[in-house]
């Protein structure tokens, strides 16, 4: 999944379906710590952008207290 067509919600959900296969039994070593791996950095890219979301709302937040 390239970074430009990544958002949220495509995040998410491969983090789903990621999670489904690991929770398998017969799932080999090889693609588990693939998966794990492809997980952790889709964890980290949602975590980034939560962040810069959260600090645009306090950004809004401090611009509406100074208008009012």
């Amino acid at each position: 999944m390239s970074e430009e067509e990544a958002t949220w919600s495509t995040r998410m959900t491969r983090l789903e379906t990621i999670i489904e296969q690991l929770e398998q039994a017969d799932i080999d070593l090889a693609t588990t710590l693939k998966l794990f791996e492809e997980g952790l950095e889709l964890q980290k890219a949602c975590e980034a952008e939560l962040k810069a979301a959260e600090g645009r709302l306090r950004e809004l937040a401090g611009d509406n207290q100074d208008d009012g």
